[in-house]
């Protein structure tokens, strides 16, 4: 098996990101992570759109990178991973004490987009067309200190790829912009590659994981999602993961034999504990049970 090259990458944001989670009515709500799936996702539809756009090129790419894991915010060069803590999700950083609950980053961070259908007769709003879409927005929305959080000019993301060859280092460098999330019709979910950088096996402990990608557990918190078939929850919630395949014309759910479409999952933050015998390798931001 040939080694995994583990590369710690940075996005800046660019424009407003949505990334669905659930539908209130008429307002769909944002994720404040972006799930391994998702960015997995953007980086295949971008290599396959600069490679000719070819089926095999799709194919060979979504194998490339399945190595891929969530991303979370970097407010003031530190990252904010996910906690659960008396109940309450936070999202706290590595290098210091700082951490803010989910609310607190939710009201500096983030704001909503409003959109109606028109009809062409009397360019009136349709009926029922109204749909609000909750964003995380590339900077702070105040220009002062808001629940504990200073001025952020520029938020940035930060996640992990481990690639098996070096061919796809020519497609991952500085300047690199990808589509994340959804209602891109929007101009939404700009990012731009700002740094590339190898990581080894201390950096990965704070991933839970070491450097063949299967799931080391310390104790900490999860930074991807958990497969429940092959862990017991100890602190945290669960989810249902659903992934689909965005290079279709119409997006479906993904057709492998190593994974499906719809699957139930402890999320990032949670604290969990391996079942007897399992073990769990990570595949687009899921530790899933390894064959």
């Amino acid at each position: 098996m040939n080694n995994i090259k583990w590369l710690e990458l940075t996005f800046a944001q660019i424009t407003p990101i949505h990334i669905g989670k659930y539908n209130y009515g008429v307002i769909s709500e944002s994720r404040i992570f972006i799930p391994g799936f998702t960015m997995w996702g953007a980086l295949v539809n971008a290599y396959g759109l600069k490679n000719g756009a070819t089926d095999e090129i799709y194919t060979d790419a979504k194998k490339k990178f399945e190595y891929t894991t969530c991303f979370y915010p970097v407010l003031n060069g530190d990252i904010y991973f996910p906690k659960f803590c008396a109940g309450q999700l936070f999202y706290a950083s590595c290098s210091n004490e700082k951490r803010y609950s989910e609310q607190e980053i939710k009201v500096t961070f983030t704001d909503t987009c409003v959109s109606t259908a028109v009809s062409p007769a009397n360019k009136a709003a349709r009926d029922e067309s109204l749909h609000e879409i909750e964003v995380f927005l590339n900077r702070s929305k105040y220009n002062t200190n808001i629940c504990g959080i200073n001025n952020i000019n520029q938020v940035y993301w930060r996640g992990l790829i481990g690639l098996r060859d070096s061919s796809y280092r020519n497609f991952l460098c500085k300047g690199l912009e990808i589509i994340v999330g959804g209602d891109v019709k929007y101009g939404l979910g700009r990012l731009r590659l700002e740094s590339i950088k190898e990581i080894g096996k201390s950096e990965l402990e704070a991933w839970n994981m070491n450097k063949n990608g299967y799931f080391r557990n310390n104790g900490n918190s999860v930074a991807n999602y958990v497969d429940v078939r092959g862990a017991k929850l100890l602190k945290g919630k669960v989810e249902t993961v659903v992934q689909l395949d965005y290079t279709k014309a119409i997006p479906e759910g993904i057709k492998d034999k190593d994974e499906e479409a719809f699957s139930l999952c402890f999320v990032p933050g949670s604290i969990v504990s391996e079942k007897n015998g399992s073990l769990l390798k990570l595949k687009k931001g899921v530790f899933r049970i390894s064959n």
